[in-house]
């Protein structure tokens, strides 16, 4: 049963919130006037962990943020979160970043006062899509040793997120998205296998295995006519690899795939190490003619003069643009000088992350992008899947 921690200092709110989650159907609530309270709530010995904190930002002793990188200062083990505030949403927002820097798993943000529909919208993102009968899975993290177990096992697997032409709603490709089939937990996401990419070697170990599985899959949808392309997530720490180019290049063209039905995504880092080595990767595989983007633009490390230097022929918006987009005119404003950029580097191809509702449709097509992904589209799905629908 799924185990909430409300913290807040005001008291006719956190009782409100904890009787909207009874009526939502959740009954395990323990409530916190403070971060102090929560902290001992928390850490107490041999206490049951918390599934999911809700917690307001501001609080008389600690505030929010103070008690969230308390926690992982601590080693506690990051639960999902859902920040609550009656400031400003840009607040929210860089709050959120910052939880999600800490390796929080973060739901969502609401203004309070808080209602009955914005709890539901922040949950329904953990439970997938409604709330099955009121309950969330507990969350599940993979220790590194159960990470190397299931990397060796083979029990990582491809799924793919389905990309649209916004103008035609045509089905244009996919995004491939590492999942664990772990055979006691089942399928995971890589909030469960966070550990993972702290391990440079296990993080190889993983690209290449979904490389090949990607391949092999693109292969055979062309074998069945249905000819997409499909994009890769690529770490710094592979293209600083001299030999990189050279074995996707040779692996490709072994399997009769057309390079330009590829796509490496690289996304936005503060690793600048070894930039020469980089950029003759992405100009060898650009010369063969793959297809280069950068991966979640906004999200917060973006080197523009490094950005004017990748030969990229794609730019994905990050989520949090659109996030920020749907709150308001500032946050409009800030994504269409995103696209506007975009097009001034003469990347004409735009992708906008994270489209989940017919609001966000519509500020995708207002500002001329015309390539998305997103729940509302589509969800994550296998290779099987994809032949069936597609």
């Amino acid at each position: 049963m799924t185990r909430f921690l409300v913290i807040d200092d005001h008291a006719p709110q956190r009782f409100l919130i904890a009787d909207l989650l009874r009526t939502i159907g959740f009954e395990n609530i323990t409530e916190a006037a403070c971060a102090s309270s929560a902290l001992a709530a928390i850490c107490q010995p041999a206490a049951e962990p918390f599934d999911v904190l809700i917690c307001d930002l501001q609080m008389p002793d600690m505030d929010g943020i103070g008690l969230i990188r308390m926690l992982a200062a601590r080693g506690v083990k990051p639960a999902a979160l859902i920040l609550m505030s009656s400031y400003d949403h840009r607040i929210l927002q860089a709050a959120e970043m910052a939880a999600r820097e800490s390796h929080w798993q973060v739901l969502g943000s609401v203004q309070k006062p808080v209602s009955c529909e914005d709890l539901r919208r922040v949950l329904a993102t953990e439970a997938g899509s409604e709330l099955p009968e009121g309950r969330l899975s507990a969350p599940v993290y993979l220790n590194s040793e159960e990470i190397w177990d299931s990397l060796c096992k083979g029990q990582f697997v491809a799924h793919y997120q389905p990309k649209f032409n916004l103008d035609t709603m045509d089905y244009i490709g996919a995004e491939l998205l590492a999942r664990c089939d772990h055979p006691y937990y089942g399928l995971l996401t890589p909030a469960s296998f966070q550990e993972l990419f702290d391990d440079p070697d296990a993080l190889r170990q993983l690209t290449w295995q979904m490389l090949h599985q990607g391949l092999r899959d693109l292969q055979r949808w062309h074998a069945q006519g249905l000819r997409v392309s499909l994009a890769f997530n690529l770490g710094w720490q592979l293209l600083k690899q001299s030999d990189f180019a050279a074995v996707l290049i040779e692996e490709t063209s072994r399997r009769g795939i057309d390079p330009a039905s590829i796509i490496i995504e690289v996304t936005e880092t503060e690793e600048l190490s070894d930039l020469a080595q980089v950029l003759g990767n992405m100009a060898s595989l650009r010369l063969h003619g793959f297809q280069l983007a950068l991966d979640d633009f906004g999200s917060g490390y973006a080197n523009l003069q490094l950005l004017s230097q990748m030969p990229l022929t794609q730019l994905k918006l990050d989520q949090s643009l659109l996030r920020a987009a749907s709150r308001g005119r500032d946050g409009l404003t800030v994504l269409a000088a995103a696209v506007g950029m975009a097009k001034s580097l003469a990347v004409t191809d735009v992708v906008l992350e994270g489209i989940e509702s017919t609001q966000d449709l519509d500020i995708a097509r207002q500002l001329d992008i015309s390539t998305g992904q997103g729940y509302f589209l589509a969800r994550p799905m296998s290779a099987h899947e994809i032949g069936n629908r597609f």
